[in-house]
C-alpha cells in the first residue's frame, strides 16, 4: 500500500511475528509475582479505602458542626450497606459474569462518567444556593425531616460503593 517492496514488507512482517511470540511468551509467564500483586492490590485498597474515608469524614464533621447528630445513624446504615452491596457484587463479578480487560475498562469509564455527571450536577445544583446564609438555613430545615437523613445515607452509600466498585 506504501509502495514499499515486497522484500521490506515481508521482514516488516516477519519482525511483528517476532514481537509478538515474544509478547506470548512474557503473558505465558504469569505477569507479576504473588508479593508484587499482594502489594499492588493493597494499595489499590489503600487509595480507595482513603478516598472513601475522606468523603465520609466530611459528611461526619459537616453533620457534628451544625448540630445533625441524629443524621449520624443514617450515614453509618449508608457505608454499611455499601459495604455489603460492594461484596455481592464483588461475587457475582466474579462467580456469574465473564469480564474481559476490554469490558472491564468501559465499565470502569462509564462509572468514571457516571460519578462526573453527579459531580457537575452537584456543583451545578450548589451554585444555585450560593449565598451561605441561605445555603445554610436550606441544609436546617431539609435535615429536620427523615429526607435530609435519607439524602446523607445515600451519599454516604455511593461514596463508598464507587470506591468498593473501582476495587
Amino acid at each position: 500500500q506504501d509502495g514499499a517492496p515486497v522484500e521490506q514488507a515481508e521482514q516488516a512482517l516477519a519482525s511483528a511475528e517476532q514481537q509478538l511470540q515474544a509478547s506470548a511468551g512474557l503473558l505465558a509467564r504469569g505477569g507479576m509475582s504473588a508479593s508484587l500483586s499482594f502489594i499492588s492490590s493493597l494499595l489499590i485498597l489503600l487509595r480507595e479505602g482513603l478516598e472513601a474515608i475522606l468523603v465520609l469524614a466530611a459528611i461526619l464533621a459537616f453533620l457534628n458542626k451544625t448540630g445533625q447528630q441524629h443524621a449520624l445513624r443514617s450515614v453509618h446504615l449508608g457505608w454499611g450497606l455499601a459495604v455489603l452491596a460492594g461484596v455481592a457484587t464483588w461475587a457475582v463479578a466474579a462467580w456469574l459474569l465473564d469480564i474481559s480487560g476490554a469490558q472491564r475498562e468501559v465499565l470502569e469509564g462509564a462509572s468514571a462518567l457516571f460519578a462526573s455527571l453527579m459531580l457537575l450536577w452537584l456543583g451545578v445544583w450548589m451554585h444555585g444556593r450560593r449565598q451561605a446564609d441561605a445555603w445554610q438555613a436550606y441544609l436546617r430545615d431539609s435535615m429536620r425531616g427523615s429526607g435530609g437523613r435519607m439524602g446523607f445515607a445515600v451519599l454516604a452509600f455511593i461514596a463508598v460503593y464507587r470506591e468498593l466498585f473501582e476495587v
